[in-house]
C-alpha cells in the first residue's frame, strides 16, 4: 500500500499558504498526500526589505509599527474548519498588543501566535519581551518562535510563563551544533515543543529519504519525547532555506514521506509527530 494511503491523522504544522497556492489547490494536494489538516502561516513574502513584521500581509500603523494580519488564513479556516487553522505573526511592539492578541484568540480558526525574532536578540536577551509573552499566556494560544540559533535566550520567558505552550520552529534553526544542544536542554521545561522541519537543510541531508537526519531526530525524541515534537513541511520555503544554508531541494511529498517512512519510528511515534502533538498544542480536534 503506498504511504499516501495512511489512516494516520496527519497535520502539517507550517505552510505559507497563498505564497505559491491557494486553499482550493492545497486541498487537492493534501488529499493526494494523505494530509488531513494544515496550520497556515500566511506570508506572501518574507519581509526582505524591512523588519520581519513587515512581511505581507501586514499594514503600517500611524505609530510606524507594522501589524501582521492573516486574511487568507481566516477565510480558509472558515470555509474548511476541518482542514485549515492558522496562526498570526505578532509584532511585540504593537501599541495595542493586548487587544490584538485577544482578538486573535477569539477568532475562529486562529490557534497560535508566531514571533519571528530576527533582529530582536538584544531586546529578548534583556528581558524586554516579558510583557509580550505574559500577554500571550493570558490569552491562551500557543507561541511559535522563529529564531536563528538563539533558543537559549528564551529560557527566562519559558520559565516565567509555564502555562504558555512554546514551539521552536525549524529545530531552532541551529547555526552551529551548540545551538541545537541549547534547544534540547530546554526540553526540561514541559511547556516547550519542537517543530521537526527543514531537517535535511539544517543537518546535512543529501537526498531523499535523508537517512543522515534520523540520528538527529532520535536525539530530539530522547530529549522531548514523541509527545512534544510536531512535523511541519514548510515546503514552499525550502528554496529560501536552501539558498541560506545549502543542502538539498525537496518536495512537499518528500518532506512528509521522509518521516512517514522512517524505519526508526514506531507507529506511536509517527502518530504523535505527524499530527497528535500539533492537535494537542493547538487545541484542534479532528472533525
Amino acid at each position: 500500500m503506498p504511504s499516501g494511503e495512511t489512516k494516520l491523522d496527519i497535520v502539517d504544522s507550517q505552510v505559507h499558504l497563498f505564497l505559491t497556492m491557494d486553499d482550493d489547490a492545497a486541498v487537492h494536494a493534501m488529499d493526494a498526500l494523505g494530509i488531513h489538516g494544515m496550520l497556515i502561516d500566511e506570508a506572501w513574502d518574507f519581509g526582505e526589505d524591512g523588519p520581519p513584521q513587515s512581511a505581507m500581509p501586514s499594514y503600517r500603523l500611524p505609530t510606524g509599527q507594522y501589524r501582521p494580519v492573516s486574511p487568507g488564513g481566516r477565510t480558509a479556516s472558515m470555509r474548511r474548519p476541518d482542514r485549515f487553522s492558522y496562526l498570526v505573526r505578532v509584532n511585540p511592539e504593537d501599541p495595542d498588543l493586548d487587544f490584538v492578541m485577544a482578538e486573535m484568540a477569539a477568532s475562529p480558526g486562529c490557534r497560535a501566535y508566531r514571533f519571528d525574532s530576527r533582529g530582536d536578540e538584544d531586546a529578548i536577551g534583556s528581558g524586554a519581551r516579558m510583557a509580550f509573552f505574559k500577554t500571550a499566556e493570558k490569552h491562551g494560544l500557543a507561541m511559535f518562535i522563529g529564531t536563528p540559533g538563539r533558543a537559549a535566550l528564551f529560557e527566562q520567558y519559558i520559565r516565567a510563563c509555564p502555562s504558555l505552550p512554546v514551539v521552536f520552529d525549524h529545530c531552532g534553526v541551529p547555526l552551529k551544533p551548540e545551538d541545537f544542544d541549547d534547544l534540547l536542554r530546554l526540553a526540561a521545561y514541559p511547556n516547550v515543543h519542537m517543530k521537526w522541519c527543514h531537517a535535511p537543510t539544517l543537518f546535512g541531508g543529501t537526498a531523499f529519504p535523508f537517512p543522515e537526519v534520523r540520528p538527529v531526530l532520535q536525539r530530539a525524541l530522547d530529549a522531548f519525547g514523541r509527545e512534544r515534537i510536531m512535523w511541519g513541511s514548510d515546503f514552499n520555503a525550502v528554496p529560501l532555506l536552501q539558498g541560506m544554508f545549502g543542502g538539498p531541494l525537496y518536495t512537499w511529498a518528500e518532506a512528509l514521506f521522509s518521516t512517514l517512512d522512517n524505519p526508526d519510528l514506531s507507529a506511536d511515534d509517527k502518530e504523535w509527530l505527524l499530527g497528535r502533538c500539533a492537535r494537542k498544542v493547538l487545541g484542534w480536534e479532528r472533525a
